[in-house]
């Protein structure tokens, strides 16, 4: 199941996210649904939602913000080097958001 971030495969994504939903306590739609993405060493990222279309919930995930400061409901996975399986809501990596040029 881990064996595509296995070292001698090449380049390791920083995070891999499988499946990712985030259903907030009372909301009637997930935020989040069946998110997937592999966050490569090097690679910028540009997540372009419109407003609600769930940017600061698989931030605040990657963040591990979610779900110890905001109560909510995550499922899927988030996996981070060397095989390490993280739940959603660790923290696995630092992030560093900056202003579009």
């Amino acid at each position: 199941m881990l064996a595509d971030l296995a070292p001698d495969a090449g380049p390791q994504p920083l995070i891999t996210v499988r499946d990712l939903t985030v259903q907030y306590e009372g909301a009637p739609d997930p935020a989040l649904q069946g998110v997937n993405l592999n966050l490569m060493p090097g690679e910028r990222v540009l997540v372009l939602e419109p407003s609600g279309g769930g940017k600061s919930s698989l931030l605040m995930v990657l963040a591990g913000l979610l779900p110890r400061i905001i109560p909510a409901r995550l499922t899927g996975e988030v996996l981070v080097p060397a095989g390490r399986l993280q739940r959603p809501g660790g923290r696995p990596l630092r992030l560093r958001l900056s202003r579009p040029l």
